[in-house]
């Protein structure tokens, strides 16, 4: 092999190594780490709601979450920004495993319509389309093409001291402008028998006109501090997190999600003597098991 060879293959080796850096010069969005559907972010549904990606290196992924509705049909929609190829675009259940649907291309991108049956959470897959090594910035939105005026409240039931998602606790809704109420009871966080931590704690309440509402939730000696006023305005989903305390006006944090039985009272002495090792016990944010706790909660439950 002579030099002109030689310098030649050199050349483009040099090339392509600088090529690949350069390629991949687009910065991560707002959104990474989201390469794993646990890790998913939360869209909203809505014209006025749209997330902005990169798919900014050859392995990048891109997992979002939204609230699918029982009897709605979604659109969901992706536009390449600037120059780029296609993408890839699924639609999965929540346990990020069950495929739905792939997404079809149009003019910018690739485009998912689905009616759906089922209300709960959903996962949406982005990636890189089949040869396609190039960085992309891209941006998501959902619309909902139902002709209906009616709207969504969701979100979790969570325990107010350590933000841990409840399960099982009765969530009321009153329609102020006539006193109706329904119900729901938040989630336990299993789909097909595999547990999905963003499903734990999850309540939503579908089909309500635009008015004024308002929520409180409670399970055993838990309930919210103060009913929660919500605003449902027009093609608008509103999201409300409901943080339970202790009626008994103390916090025992390994207690906040069951019935509390004498039996737990003894423990809770063992403890504090000694006679049951502390370190046994899950607390959260420094919380203490004394005494006076454990006197303020015998005193609740006896009225």
């Amino acid at each position: 092999m002579n030099l002109k060879i030689i310098a030649q293959n050199i050349f483009i080796s040099m090339f392509v190594f600088t090529s690949s850096q350069t390629l991949y010069a687009l910065d991560s969005d707002q959104y990474e780490n989201d390469n794993i559907f646990s890790a998913a972010k939360l869209l909203f549904v809505g014209e006025k709601f749209t997330q902005t990606h990169t798919l900014h290196k050859p392995d990048d992924i891109d997992w979002i979450m939204f609230n699918g509705i029982k009897g709605r049909s979604y659109r969901i929609t992706t536009k390449i920004i600037g120059d780029g190829c296609q993408i890839q675009l699924v639609l999965f259940e929540i346990d990020g495993q069950t495929l739905i649907k792939t997404g079809v291309p149009n003019l910018y991108g690739y485009s998912i319509g689905w009616h759906f049956s089922i209300t709960r959470l959903y996962l949406i897959k982005v990636m890189h389309d089949e040869g396609c090594e190039i960085p992309i910035t891209y941006e998501l939105h959902i619309i909902d093409e139902t002709a209906n005026t009616s709207q969504l409240i969701w979100g979790y039931v969570k325990d107010q001291y350590c933000k841990t998602p409840i399960s099982g606790v009765e969530v009321s809704i009153v329609d102020i402008s006539n006193g109706k109420t329904r119900t729901k009871i938040s989630q336990d966080g299993f789909y097909n028998n595999t547990f999905v931590e963003d499903f734990a704690g999850y309540y939503c309440f579908e089909d309500h006109p635009v008015g004024e509402y308002r929520l409180s939730a409670k399970k055993y000696h838990m309930e919210t501090a103060s009913p929660i006023n919500v605003t449902l305005e027009s093609n608008i989903e509103s999201y409300e997190d409901i943080y339970l305390i202790s009626k008994c006006n103390t916090y025992l944090p390994y207690l906040f999600d069951k019935e509390i039985q004498l039996s737990d009272i003894i423990g809770l002495l063992q403890i504090i003597s000694g006679i049951n090792p502390k370190e046994e016990i899950s607390v959260c944010n420094d919380a203490v098991i004394n005494l006076k706790n454990v006197i303020a909660l015998l005193k609740c439950l006896s009225n």
